[in-house]
């Protein structure tokens, strides 16, 4: 470039010319710049619609229906797989004793492994402020911590775990890709859903009726606080704040 700038200096309007030459460039660098974005669309911009069937699901009904997904259906209690069957309110749901897992697998004709953006849709009762502790099978680990808190509520409530770095191989009990539980109170789940793709929480229909005691704030005060402090890179630097967990994404 430098080469060309060089010899259309004695031109009469040289820079009508170095301004072509530029634009000329710009646009090269826009089409390759272009080709790049949509290369990276195709593999990210799968975008999750919850209002349509999910691609696998696990409703714990009696008896259990099942597609494309299972879970370890484990009778021995003293297994920490071991869940139970279980009736909350007139609906079936499965019960996580305390200090147990509900391990999950999906089929990987469902959810391959090389597929690393999955919404995962859990039912579950909201009996407390506990949280519900979530490892999955990731990129970075098998063990991977997405935990989620409980409102207290005493409803059917429904959360959504956007995972981007999903690598479900079956390295967890029973082969499983994902488990679900809390080491102090029982849990209880009524379904769970697998979908494909990102979530984008802009494309999601508005519900029909969105108020609920969950949501609405008309009537109620909140408080709250804030501490900074230092802590160490042990897991047992944080047993008071993470319960024995590092910080990292999904675990507050």
């Amino acid at each position: 470039m430098i080469g060309v700038f060089h010899s259309l200096y004695g031109l009469r309007r040289p820079g009508l010319w170095l301004i072509i030459i530029l634009t000329k460039f710009m646009k090269k660098i826009a089409f390759v710049f272009l080709l790049s974005c949509l290369k990276f669309v195709s593999v990210h911009g799968q975008s999750v619609d919850i209002s349509s069937a999910p691609d696998g699901s696990l409703k714990f009904t009696n008896p259990v229906a099942a597609s494309g997904m299972s879970f370890v259906n484990e009778t021995s209690s003293s297994a920490e797989a071991y869940s139970e069957s279980a009736v909350i309110g007139g609906v079936v749901c499965r019960k996580i004793p305390s200090g147990k897992f509900l391990y999950i697998k999906c089929n990987r004709s469902v959810v391959p492994t090389s597929q690393y953006e999955v919404v995962i849709a859990i039912t579950y009762y909201d009996n407390s402020n506990n949280n519900i502790w979530f490892n999955y099978n990731s990129m970075s680990g098998d063990y991977k911590v997405a935990d989620f808190a409980k409102t207290k509520t005493n409803q059917w409530i429904t959360t959504f775990i956007n995972i981007t770095d999903a690598a479900f191989s079956g390295k967890m009990n029973g082969g499983s890709d994902f488990r679900l539980g809390y080491n102090g109170e029982a849990n209880y789940i009524k379904d769970i859903s697998v979908y494909l793709g990102a979530f984008d929480p802009v494309s999601q229909a508005v519900p029909a009726s969105p108020k609920n005691p969950a949501s609405e704030f008309k009537g109620k005060s909140f408080a709250g606080y804030q501490i900074w402090h230092k802590a160490g890179s042990a897991a047992s630097d944080w047993v008071h704040w993470a319960y024995g967990k590092v910080p990292g994404p999904g675990l507050g």
